[in-house]
């Protein structure tokens, strides 16, 4: 099978993440492949290094003239069998299906976000697309309630990388650890976790915290504020962006999402579940799709006192701690592979329309 993957980010977040391990996945199954990404990208200083024979056509910006030419000829030239956009911005992604529309190439486009209001405008565009694969019911509903057509719309569970993140040994321990994996943004309420640490810290003696910010360098001084602020200095242990997070992850005891919106795809949660750690998790975005009783406890957003809370609750259970974190490894085992993912996408390449 004869892929073009189109992914249009420079950074590192959940949808680069998945394309990756859709690509590399696809690379071992032995597809033909060819990508089309931004110069300067993470995806793309990661594809040259490991897959140097890969076809890879960059290009400057998400507005270069250029792209629709470029995209148009390898199209002309290749005989693919399907067109798969990656990426965030909606209006550049929307406008690629206009310009691969001449081709009869079946065209998917993975949507991890809610679509916005004003998304309707590009209806006519958005039909172009053979297929819209989404992570989630949540931002299923946006699709249609926005862009109101009969667009074919596919459910396809998000990936996890099941023989990196690997649940590890613990040694029994008294002392507790509670992580908290994001970026620092106001979007995942960093205050409402360090609050939270505070009220545990006056029931629990033999809790300890940790979290590891990617974006460190740049909101050191927040933090600091914020660990003062709540009087947990000598509680909480600060790391930066990290190589091996799942080295990280497996320290845990609990894993805790304190975000306040969004989260339509969060990928912290599938590597805490795939690490046996069970979560404690505000209840926005897609999360609640994720996470059932089964494997977490969730509690309303913007509250600090019920976040504290269900994390008091794992901590007093060590049975059912360990209960959680068998099922949400067989969960991802079952649900999130990224073998389960592409089999699924191969179906939707291969599909009729």
């Amino acid at each position: 099978m004869k892929i073009l993957h189109i992914v249009i980010s420079r950074g590192w977040h959940a949808q680069v993440a998945n394309a990756y391990m859709i690509i590399s996945r696809q690379k071992l199954l032995s597809y033909n492949l060819h990508v089309i990404t931004l110069q300067n990208s993470k995806l793309l200083e990661k594809l040259s290094v490991e897959y140097p024979s890969l076809p890879i056509t960059t290009f400057k910006h998400y507005n270069s003239p250029k792209l629709a030419l470029i995209i148009s000829k390898i199209i002309k030239r290749e005989p693919f069998d399907a067109v798969h956009l990656h990426g965030y911005n909606g209006k550049f992604r929307l406008n690629i299906a206009k310009w691969t529309s001449f081709s009869d190439i079946p065209i998917i486009c993975s949507c991890r976000d809610q679509l916005k209001n004003g998304a309707g405008v590009f209806r006519f565009i958005w039909k172009q697309f053979s297929r819209v694969v989404v992570p989630n019911k949540l931002v299923m509903k946006s699709v249609i309630n926005e862009i109101n057509s009969e667009l074919p719309i596919q459910i396809i569970a998000p990936p996890v990388n099941i023989e990196r993140f690997i649940p590890a040994i613990k040694v029994d321990s008294e002392v507790i650890k509670i992580g908290m994996f994001a970026r620092f943004d106001v979007i995942k309420g960093y205050p409402y976790f360090f609050e939270a640490c505070q009220l545990i810290s006056q029931d629990v003696p033999k809790s300890r915290f940790i979290v590891a910010v990617p974006n460190f360098n740049s909101h050191e001084s927040e933090l600091n504020y914020l660990i003062r602020k709540y009087e947990i200095a000598d509680r909480v242990t600060v790391l930066g962006n990290l190589p091996n997070i799942e080295n990280e992850i497996n320290k845990l005891d609990i894993g805790v999402i304190a975000s306040l919106g969004s989260e339509e795809l969060s990928r912290i949660a599938l590597e805490y579940m795939a690490c046996g750690i069970p979560i404690v998790s505000t209840d926005v975005g897609g999360l609640p799709e994720w996470i059932t009783r089964e494997v977490g406890i969730l509690v309303p957003s913007h509250s600090a006192s019920q976040l504290a809370d269900g994390i008091k609750k794992l901590i007093a259970d060590k049975k059912l701690r360990r209960k959680m974190g068998i099922n949400g490894r067989n969960k991802v085992l079952s649900d999130h592979s990224i073998q389960v993912h592409c089999n699924a996408l191969q179906e939707c390449y291969a599909l009729q329309y």
